[in-house]
Formats: structure tokens, sequence, C-alpha cells
């Protein structure tokens, strides 16, 4: 073939030699040169062609254990109703946007290098317009400098509950985060003035002499119980401390390591243990206290086992079908006298519990219908220019496209505090933290709250506390001491490492961990 084109040009005229073969080598400097180059010049003008949401979630713990990281990307992705590779039925400042979930996928070895990895490469890429980070307090807390300070920060919607996330902050620039849940300090008082609601609904007297000093039997009297074996130990000990603090009341803590004496509890009068751990430690937990009040008579009387608070790390479906008759809320009786049971009440950041996924379809579902208002809110005008600059006008003159500029345009209309969400049933808004309040019909804003649930009937069932106030006087919705404790008998004890002879009488003892 090539001996046929060298024949065919020699045989051509002078004339038209030349005119075809002397533009050859500059036609062949402009195919290899210019035209990659030029093609390189449209793509920094225009930019990535797409703009990407991340979603970062947590693995399942195990096979055979629920994905509840799932569940919530599965109501995420259903709101959000995109093509197959995830491309959304609305644009951004002109350019396509796509959902993508990233797993967390730590090894046992090294677990946060693991994330810092990933999040490190999503934030550096030229398309990571906003994340959704569906992880635990300590993993969000590990992963979330990785967004908040790169130049320009990426915006991150959070569904973890500690309130000390943030980093610390290098400029005076504002974070760009929103909160999807409420955090732990409103759990922790939820925990604390739950008891008490409680306490003012089943004793009136004690209701009526809110401010005397010698109120009835019913005013609760805390053991806080820190769960020092916990996956989380520090998350556990974050919670009993801040319960300390705001409940006030307090004549016990101790932690997974410590041996109580039987008769501790009905002679400090203990009538409310807050519990910080996982479902399997709390249901050993509750095993004791049954087993204490059918054994503990002080002073010749009986003692009704306190009720438990459980955090929201045990409102696992495990709890009720491995619990069995543990929990079950029928009284019992010895001698004439009712003993009862321990009651298990739960904290939860969400109103809504469904069995097979805990609520976080909705939690999901109610995300992206907020990463879909901001979006749309961003886009309504022009909003970068305000932390762009004079580099961003002349980027928009020049026809530049930078994904860092679509961040700057979501940070502006954050930080403007205006933007109302509708998520169907209710309304938020966010303020300067972050923090998210409910908006009702009225306008009027409500801070975030935990919700308290209680184990009835082989189900986790939602209380209004407003309603518990309101009822008459129900000894069997409370749990009470049988003895009224001296204000001399506080005793805080901290958690401390057992001894070899302490660890053997546990295991003698009880064959379980003690709290």
């Amino acid at each position: 073939m090539v001996k046929r084109l060298i024949s065919w040009l020699a045989k051509l005229p002078a004339e038209v030699k030349e005119y075809l073969l002397k533009p050859m080598p500059a036609a062949i400097v402009v195919a290899i040169v210019l035209i990659p180059l030029g093609a390189w010049v449209v793509a920094f003008r225009e930019g990535p062609e797409v703009y990407k949401i991340i979603v970062l979630s947590t693995p399942p713990e195990g096979k055979d254990q629920p994905d509840y990281s799932q569940k919530f990307w599965d109501g995420f992705f259903k709101e959000a109703n995109p093509t197959p590779d995830g491309t959304l039925p609305f644009t951004f400042r002109g350019v396509r946007l796509q959902v993508q979930r990233e797993l967390e996928a730590p090894t046992t070895e090294s677990p946060a290098p693991n994330a810092q990895s990933l999040s490190s490469g999503i934030a550096r890429s030229s398309d990571t317009l906003l994340v959704v980070l569906n992880l635990s307090s300590t993993r969000t807390k590990e992963v979330l400098p990785e967004y908040l300070q790169q130049p320009t920060p990426i915006p991150a919607i959070l569904t973890a509950t500690n309130p000390s996330l943030l980093p610390p902050k290098l400029t005076e620039d504002y974070y760009p985060v929103l909160r999807m849940l409420p955090t732990d300090d409103q759990q922790v008082k939820a925990a604390a003035d739950f008891p008490k609601v409680e306490a003012a609904a089943d004793f009136p007297k004690a209701k009526a002499a809110a401010d005397s000093p010698k109120r009835e039997g019913g005013e609760p009297v805390f053991w806080v119980a820190e769960d020092a074996l916990s996956e989380n130990p520090t998350y556990s000990h974050f919670l009993a401390t801040l319960f300390v603090e705001e409940a006030g009341r307090v004549f016990l803590w101790s932690s997974s390591y410590t041996l109580l004496p039987l008769d501790a509890l009905p002679r400090l009068g203990v009538n409310w243990v807050f519990f910080t751990g996982n479902w399997s430690h709390a249901l050993i937990l509750i095993r004791q206290l049954n087993a204490i009040s059918k054994r503990a008579q002080p002073d010749g009387k009986h003692y009704r086992a306190p009720s438990v608070i459980l955090n929201e790390t045990s409102m696992d479906q495990r709890l009720i079908t491995q619990g069995g008759a543990d929990i079950d809320q029928r009284p019992i009786t010895r001698g004439g006298a009712e003993v009862g049971k321990t009651r298990v009440y739960l904290t939860y950041p969400l109103p809504k519990w469904n069995q097979s996924d805990r609520g976080m379809g909705d939690l999901g579902r109610d995300t992206f219908q907020v990463v879909k208002q901001l979006l749309a809110a961003a886009d309504s005008k022009d909003f970068a220019e305000q932390r762009g600059g004079s580099l961003y006008k002349l980027k928009r003159f020049l026809g530049i496209r930078r994904v860092a500029d679509a961040r700057n345009a979501l940070i502006t209309k954050m930080q403007f505090l205006n933007t109302t969400y509708d998520l169907g049933e209710t309304k938020c808004e966010f303020d300067e933290h972050g923090t998210k309040f409910e908006v009702d019909k009225n306008q009027i804003k409500h801070p975030p709250e935990f919700h308290v649930y209680q184990v009835l009937n082989g189900n986790f069932q939602p209380l209004d506390q407003i309603a518990i106030a309101k009822r008459p006087r129900d000894h069997a919705g409370s749990v009470h001491a049988s003895v009224e404790p001296s204000p001399k008998s506080r005793l805080m004890q901290p958690a401390a490492l057992p001894s070899p002879s302490s660890r053997l009488m546990q295991r003698a003892v009880l064959s379980q961990r003690t709290f």
C-alpha cells in the first residue's frame, strides 16, 4: 500500500507535489501539538463534566448484621430518583450532578488511616461538590477536617450526634455544615428530664412540692452505669460525664469494671439507671437488676427494680428478641407485694422507629430533600462572587468553570441562614452551627430533641411526655425505690481498673460483665 502511494506521488506533476507535500510537516505539527492543546484548553475552560455528591457510609458489621447504612442510602437514592449511573434529573450552575456512595472500609489493623485516605482522595477530587457523612461520631470527627480545611471547604451534611465534631478553625471562615440529627447534649437532657416527668406524673404531691427539699420517694435518684467495654468507650464516657452534669441527683457512677455490693442500690435509694453502651451489655445489666430486686429487702421492705434508660446505641431489635421475659413489662408480685421488673426506656434521635431500618430510610429521604433544596436555592442567582472575589469575576468573564466556585455558591447560601426546607410532614431550618430546628405552621422554630421510647409489648413504643405529665396517678408507669436516701449518702464512684481478685469475684458471682 505504501509503495503504491509513493508510486502515485512520483507520477504527479511537480506543481501538484509542491502543493500537497510542502504543508504536510505543518499539518503533522498541528495534529500532534495544537489539537490536543486545544482540547486541553477547552477542558480547562469547561472544567469537570459532572459535579459529584458523595455519600460516605460504613459497611455492615458482619454478614448476619443489619446494614443500616444501606437503608439510609436506599432512602436517599430512592428520593433522588437518578439514572442508573447516579445522574440527577436537574443540574447545578449548568453542570450535571451525580450521586455516588462510597464505603469507608477500614481494616482491623489500621482503621483510621484507611478512612482518612479515602476521604483525602474524595476531598482533593476536582469534581466533589458536597459530601454526606453517614458515619459514627468517631469516624466523622476523623475525616471531617479533610473536607472543611480544603482551600475551598466542601459543604458537609452529617448524621453523627456528637456536638464536638468540627475541627479547630484555621481562620475566621465559616464552616459549611448541616446536622440532620440533634446532638448528644440533647440526648442527655432527654434522658435526665424524662424520669422527672414520670415522677411528677405518678406522684402529684411531689409535683406540687417541686421546690421543696423534702420530696416524696418518687424523685429520681440516678446511677450512671458507664459501659467501658463498649465498641466506643470514648463515646460512653462522654455521655456519662454529660449526664452527671445535667441530672444533678447522681448517687452512683460506676463502670463495667466495678463490682457493686448487692445491697448498694436499695440502700442508696437508686430508682433510675442511665446506661451508656450497646444492647447486649444493656441486657446483662437488666438481668442483674431483676435478680437484685428479687433478693434485696432493705429494712424488711421489698425493693422494686430501678428503671433503666438506655442511650441510642442500645436501640436494636435484638434487645427485645433476645431479652424476652427479662424485659417484659408485666408486674411481678412476691409475698403479696408488687416487686416488678426493670422498665426499659431508650433515647433516640428520630421520632419514628421502623423495625427493619431503625428509621434510617426516612432519614436518608429527608437528607436528600435538604441537598436538593439547598442546590436549588444556591442556583437561584450567582452566589459565588461574594467569596470568589475579583479572580472569580475574571474566570466568569473567560468562561472558566471550577467546582470551587460551585462550592462557594453553596457556602454563601448556607451562611445566609434564610432557607426553609420542606421535608413533607415537617419543615426545618439550620442555624450558624448547622443545628437543625423544626419550623411549625406558625413559623415558630423548635430546637431539636431526642425522643423517648419504651420497650412495651415486644416493640419500641414512642412516649409523649406531655401526655405522661397529664395522666392520672399510675404507679405501674414508673419504678421507685422503697427507701428514701439520705442527702449525705451521695457516692460518686468513677471508673477504675479492677484488681485481679475482683475480676475473679466477678466471674464467680455473676459470670457476666458487671456495670
